[in-house]
């Protein structure tokens, strides 16, 4: 049966899309403070939710919110800088040792048009936010998610968002042979 909160709500996309997952479905892993939908409509099925961000006070304030309307909600947070690689390791490395099962990964963090500048490991910066960063937290993460859905018989799901930045690319394409060239 649903959440009596769930069926009074207008659906969102994040209900949408939730409500076709399986209702045991316990663990969702948001990364990025921003999609406060998803974190919300998560809580209200039970889930236990783990926020990652940059920004940890921002995600203390999801939390506080989802909290008000949901006191039972079980939301955590992690810290994770995407532009980092060292940053995502450590993550997941905090995220593994909580030995939590993962049946949802989110990876929703994004930045565009941003002034050139390179990560910490020389990568610029909007790739390596956007696209190294959640390539290498997925990858980490992947034998969790694979041993969750064994033992628990529920398909993992792995959920990628973008904008339409990509609409407005270079007409060239995307240069990979000149990714950290400032005069590109």
């Amino acid at each position: 049966m649903r959440h009596p909160k769930l069926r009074s709500m207008t659906p969102s996309t994040a209900f949408n899309f939730f409500r076709r997952l399986p209702s045991k479905a316990d663990m969702l892993l948001l990364i990025g403070a921003k999609n406060t939908e998803a974190a919300r409509v998560m809580a209200l099925r039970g889930a236990h939710v783990i926020i990652g961000a940059r920004n940890t006070e921002a995600a203390s304030e999801v939390k506080q919110s989802i909290l008000q309307s949901t006191p039972s909600a079980r939301i955590d947070i992690i810290q994770i800088e995407l532009s980092s690689l060292k940053s995502v390791r450590a993550f997941a490395e905090k995220f593994l040792a909580m030995d939590l099962p993962l049946n949802i990964l989110i990876n929703n963090v994004g930045v565009m048009y941003c002034p050139f500048h390179l990560s910490k490991d020389w990568i610029e910066m909007q790739f390596a936010t956007n696209h190294v960063g959640h390539f290498l937290l997925t990858k980490l993460l992947l034998d969790k998610m694979k041993s969750t859905a064994e033992r628990t018989g529920i398909e993992s799901r792995i959920v990628n968002l973008s904008s339409e930045a990509h609409m407005t690319t270079y007409r060239r394409g995307i240069r990979f042979d000149k990714l950290n060239d400032k005069d590109l």
